[in-house]
């Protein structure tokens, strides 16, 4: 072989070496390859509390101080309990002014006779109302009332004590649940049972209830 062929040979060897490079190169990916690139995680983010009726969990702050629990509210005082003998005693107070308010009779010395009597069922304040009002003579309906021979009186049908919050300072309510009936020879001024439903308003005076208002005090007490 000669000088020249061998460096031909030579030649040829490189160039072919070469492209076999060139070839390995182009079909071998490189470190950047066409896939995209892989996504940052994300650090997890931690689910909120739930609110539950309104109300946020997690410790109590000065915001939400007394939000997230209803304090129950005191119950109001209970009205005291009477006893059987303090009702007792309240009927018959209600009862005592009641008939005394209502009772007349044709020989009663005068119209305002009954006074007498409920004067000393009721306190005195009251009893200077009664007189103011009832004091007259009764003008020609008490003639007629004395010339019929007529008697009023009232029938208590129930009593029934109202709201004792205040009998420890000495006032109470008596519901009264009564009739009037007026016998008379005058038709015209006999009148059959009419029903009322009134309060009377007590006080104690010493060791007694006295009566201090009548409910729907109005013209003449047998209205």
């Amino acid at each position: 072989m000669t000088k020249h062929t061998l460096i031909t040979s030579c030649i040829v060897a490189a160039a072919a070496a070469l492209a076999a490079l060139g070839i390995w190169l182009f079909q071998t990916p490189s470190p950047a390859s066409n896939e995209p690139p892989a996504r940052l995680e994300q650090p997890s983010q931690a689910s909120e509390p739930t609110a539950t009726d309104g109300r946020q969990n997690g410790p109590e702050t000065p915001e939400t101080q007394g939000t997230q629990a209803t304090v129950p509210e005191a119950p109001a005082p209970e009205d005291p309990v009477l006893s059987t003998a303090q009702i007792a005693e309240l009927d018959t107070a209600a009862r005592d002014f009641v008939i005394s308010y209502h009772r007349r009779s044709f020989e009663d010395p005068s119209a305002s006779s009954w006074l007498t009597n409920a004067l000393t069922n009721c306190t005195p304040e009251f009893g200077a109302e009664l007189t103011t009002r009832f004091s007259g003579d009764g003008g020609l309906q008490w003639t007629r009332y004395v010339e019929g021979r007529s008697t009023t009186e009232a029938r208590i049908l129930r009593t029934q004590p109202g709201r004792t919050e205040e009998y420890p300072t000495g006032k109470m309510t008596m519901i009264v649940d009564y009739t009037v009936t007026t016998q008379s020879q005058d038709p015209m001024v006999a009148a059959a049972d009419t029903p009322y439903v009134r309060t009377v308003e007590l006080v104690r005076v010493g060791d007694s209830w006295k009566a201090a208002s009548l409910s729907n005090l109005s013209g003449e007490p047998t209205a």
